[in-house]
């Protein structure tokens, strides 16, 4: 990532890139129990007339509060992770 954002860099481009970083398998939410806990959030959202902007918020706040904490802990991981890659680019950014 480094090295291709020095190549943007020397050819004068303006743009950002974005890193995929996907939480590790060993630490992503069941998806069977993610897909049902998020139809009943969007089902629930809807039945209570909730749009637009109001959504996220809804649906963070339900999927954490019916999940145990589930959500929160691999919301906590992905954090940490998306910490790790950063350092990573940032650590070869400073020795190209």
């Amino acid at each position: 990532v480094a090295s291709i954002m020095s190549s943007r860099d020397s050819l004068g481009l303006r743009s950002g890139l974005i890193v995929a970083n996907p939480v590790p398998a060993d630490q992503q939410w069941d998806p069977i129990t993610h897909d049902r806990i998020l139809a009943q959030a969007l089902h629930e959202a809807h039945e209570a007339g909730i749009r637009g902007h109001d959504v996220t918020p809804f649906l963070l706040a339900y999927i954490q509060h019916n999940s145990a904490g589930e959500s929160l802990k691999v919301n906590l991981d992905l954090v940490t992770n998306n910490v790790a890659v950063a350092l990573a680019i940032a650590t070869a950014w400073t020795k190209r």
